[in-house]
This record gives C-alpha cells, sequence and structure tokens, in this order.
C-alpha cells in the first residue's frame, strides 16, 4: 500500500467515526481540520469550519482561556465537557477529549475528539428524577404524602447524634385521633382516609420546616420537634389541639386528637423515647382524650 492509499485509507476512517473531530492550531485557535461528523454536527461545511476559531463553536471559551488551555494539555490531555453552538444558534452539550500534538519545537496544534452527548444527558435526568421519585415512594406515606416510618427513624437517629453533640433540645409529639374506628364505621373507609389526608395537611401547614411531621401508623402521627424544650413543645401540642377541635373536617364534621410529648435525655435510646410519648399519649387517652399530658 502506498503512501497516498494509507492516507486516503485514514481519512476515510477519520470521516466515518461518529466522533466530530476537530484540529487547531495551539497559538491561534484557528480550525485547521474538520471531518465530515464536525460538520454535520455543528451544521457548518467544511469550508466555512477552516475559516472559523475554535471560539466560534465552543459557546464559553476565550482566546485568553485557549491559551492558558493550550499550557495545560502540553502536559496532559484531558476529557471535558463544554458546549458547542450549531451554525442555526442552537447549543449542545459535548465530550471532547482534548490533547497537545507537536508540529516542532515551537508549534503545535490541539486535536479534540467531540461527542454529542444531549441524548446522555436526557438520559441522566430521566434517572436521577425516577431515583428522587423512588426515595419519595420509600420515604413517603402513600395517603397522606408526610413522611413514614422509614424517614422518620432515618431523620430521628441524626437529630439525636446532633442533640448530643451540641446540646441541644429535642422533643416528641405523638398524636392520636379519637375514636377514629367511629369515624371508619359510620362514614366508611373513603371518608376516613379523607379525614386522615386532610388531617395530615392541617397539621403540616403548622409544623417548622426543620421538624419531622410523619404518619406513625392507622390515625396515630408524629413530630420530630428540634431545638425546642418539653416544656415549649407542650404549648405547641396545644396550640395544635384546638386547631383540630375547631376545624370542620366534612362530611365528619369536628374531630379531637389526643397528644403525647416529651423531651429527649442523654440516657435515653431510641426505644425509650419514643417509649415515653407512648405512655404519655396513653395518659392523655385515659384522661378523657382530646387534651396534651407530657412525661
Amino acid at each position: 500500500m502506498s503512501g497516498n492509499q494509507e492516507f486516503q485509507l485514514f481519512r476515510n476512517l477519520i470521516n466515518k467515526t461518529n466522533d466530530a473531530i476537530f484540529i487547531a492550531d495551539a497559538e491561534t485557535a484557528r480550525i485547521i481540520y474538520a471531518n465530515d461528523m464536525a460538520c454535520t454536527s455543528t451544521g457548518y461545511s467544511q469550508a466555512e469550519l477552516l475559516s472559523m476559531h475554535v471560539m466560534d463553536v465552543d459557546v464559553k471559551i476565550e482566546l485568553s482561556q485557549w491559551k492558558e488551555q493550550v499550557k495545560a494539555l502540553r502536559k496532559e490531555g484531558k476529557i471535558i465537557e463544554v458546549s458547542h453552538r450549531r451554525k442555526d444558534g442552537i447549543t449542545f452539550p459535548v465530550e471532547i477529549n482534548v490533547s497537545y500534538y507537536p508540529l516542532d519545537d515551537h508549534n503545535g496544534c490541539i486535536i479534540g475528539i467531540a461527542r454529542d452527548i444531549t441524548e446522555r444527558n436526557k438520559a441522566n435526568e430521566e434517572l436521577k428524577r425516577l431515583h428522587q421519585i423512588l426515595i419519595r415512594q420509600a420515604t413517603s406515606d402513600p395517603l397522606t404524602g408526610i413522611a413514614n416510618r422509614i424517614k422518620f427513624n432515618e431523620v430521628l437517629v441524626k437529630e439525636i447524634a446532633r442533640s448530643k453533640r451540641f446540646t441541644l433540645p429535642l422533643s416528641l409529639i405523638m398524636m392520636d385521633i379519637d375514636h377514629f374506628k367511629a369515624v371508619n364505621d359510620t362514614y366508611g373507609h373513603i371518608a376516613g382516609d379523607n379525614v386522615l389526608r386532610e388531617f395530615a395537611s392541617r397539621v403540616s401547614k403548622s409544623v417548622r420546616k426543620n421538624d419531622l411531621f410523619t404518619r406513625w401508623g392507622g390515625e396515630e402521627f408524629m413530630i420530630l420537634v428540634t431545638n425546642v424544650t418539653r416544656s415549649g413543645t407542650v404549648i405547641f401540642a396545644e396550640k395544635l389541639r384546638l386547631e383540630i377541635e375547631a376545624f370542620d373536617f366534612s362530611p365528619v364534621g369536628r374531630i379531637t386528637c389526643s397528644f403525647g410529648v416529651t423531651g429527649y435525655e442523654k440516657t435515653d435510646t431510641i426505644d425509650s423515647f419514643i417509649k415515653k410519648a407512648d405512655v404519655a399519649l396513653y395518659r392523655a387517652k385515659s384522661a378523657g382524650r382530646n387534651r396534651v399530658e407530657s412525661s
């Protein structure tokens, strides 16, 4: 095979690749070669590209930045993500493998092999979206949309560690809707579910962003209250009790809720912390319901 045949074979191979290949003068950033895919991806003819500079295609780079990049590329090539601009003005993301190739002791060129990653980025965004959906589904109560036990336990571990480390108050409210079985028996489970959803919505509006409102199970709910003492949390629970008592849960009408409040102590375990709130709630139920007790 002659040298000319080898050159033609090499040229054909380069033009058949799915990657856009650019070669630019290292000093001036003028494009001195572009393969067929470089033309296809940018919308320019080869003659047009050979009259342009890298800055005409690369959205963000300037000549001063180009020279700094060339200095770095003299030492080592790299793979970067940039945006290229088409002839019609549309920009698109590319992953480009760039390296420096010396022509003599003083001159050289930059070779860039670019791949359109629009579809890859779309796929990655879709994966992120699906991942977030899965996380929400795994940590949210499907009926009310608030946090579930999995999320509660995850946050509780972190908040207990933070409370210990910084000596910050941490409190817990356990809530139970009074006589909820009667709601289901009288109005049906669909009406009962609507009450639970409305209840969660009403309470959510009163809970601070830093606190965690959770459906514990059935008609029981938890609020993990950060940076507030037990006495302060009792006041908050009483405010919630009055708000719930005053609201009309149509078509059921008025309902009430019992509250058990406790504060975290250094001797508490996770189980004992929750147990104290449960004991306080039991006292509230035993004392006639629609009240706040603490332990």
